[in-house]
């Protein structure tokens, strides 16, 4: 079991995970610019990449 908003210990925090959540929020930049979400959507999402970017990153780099 893992923690409310921690990802499970077993997935990898190395660099594909980082570089999927990089194209994450490029994509969600792009939707933002064309309309296609709005601000309130934009800022969600954006909290949950910054969460998920700090479990991606190795202890010894927080």
């Amino acid at each position: 079991a893992h923690e409310e908003g921690r990802a499970p210990e077993s997935l990898p925090t190395d660099g594909p995970r980082r570089r999927a959540i990089t194209a994450a929020r490029d994509t969600v930049m792009r939707l933002r610019r064309e309309g296609a979400i709005g601000d309130d959507a934009y800022f969600v999402l954006e909290e949950e990449f910054d969460w998920a970017e700090l479990n991606a990153t190795p202890k010894a780099e927080t």
